[in-house]
């Protein structure tokens, strides 16, 4: 258990780390919540993909990282330091660091673009596993990232034919810009989650932080000439559990 006088060498050295790293950067100045925590933010101008951090793992110091995808978007936390980025899905990846000096990554998190935590990693390796089976009662589907990628696409071609098209505009783009990955026996394509219940299988993306009125999307999926096909897009109007 950490007592009082390990708490405030910890604060001192965050402090102290903050200032070294967060040095000439004026324009960091808007404040958001990521996972809880406060954090400042400036924009860059690139374009990150989940992929663009398949070196980082456990151990990788901050100055490595940065060497190897740039400076951060802020830094979160008033006591642990987490640097984060944000990703072209406006989605984030977050970095806790610890170890020696507290200069090394210790975990490695996936934030939503609302700033809700979805997945905390053991390591990097476990967010590149390459296939989920599926089964129903008919067949069993092996689900790879290249499977998920052609969804993606399919999915993209029913999102384009919804009207009124403004409307699913930012929906759209989000989707044009996520990483589908496999974590945990669970499949991503982002924020969209494949479910399967019932032996239906279909994406959800639903909508985070909760309210009492929340808008869910759902696609469902079919197994048709030896492919997956996306019949449509239905926009759902859940009521949350206090509703």
């Amino acid at each position: 258990m950490m007592n009082r006088n390990n708490l405030f060498v910890l604060c001192v050295f965050s402090m102290f780390f903050l200032a070294e790293n967060l040095s000439g950067q004026e324009n960091m100045n808007k404040g958001i919540i990521i996972s809880g925590l406060v954090a400042n933010y400036r924009s860059f101008d690139r374009s990150l993909k989940l992929e663009d951090f398949s070196q980082i793992k456990l151990g990788t110091t901050y100055r490595e990282m940065v060497n190897i995808v740039g400076e951060p978007n802020g830094i979160a936390g008033s006591g642990l330091a987490y640097p984060y980025y944000e990703l072209s899905d406006s989605t984030y990846i977050l970095f806790l660091l610890g170890g020696f000096n507290f200069e090394q990554i210790v975990r490695i998190s996936l934030v939503d673009e609302n700033g809700n935590k979805t997945v905390d990693l053991a390591n990097w390796e476990t967010i590149t596993e390459k296939a989920i089976t599926i089964s129903t009662p008919e067949n069993n589907f092996v689900i790879t990232l290249e499977t998920l990628e052609d969804i993606k696409q399919k999915l993209l071609e029913v999102l384009r034919q919804q009207t009124p098209l403004e409307d699913f505009a930012r929906l759209i783009d989000e989707t044009e810009n996520s990483t589908p990955f496999i974590f945990g026996e669970q499949a991503y394509i982002g924020v969209w989650k494949l479910i399967d219940l019932n032996n239906e299988l279909f994406l959800e993306r639903q909508q985070i932080p909760r309210a009492l009125m929340m808008i869910f999307f759902q696609a469902p999926l079919v197994w048709h000439d030896e492919q997956w096909k996306v019949q449509t897009v239905i926009v759902k109007n859940v009521r949350g559990q206090n509703g």
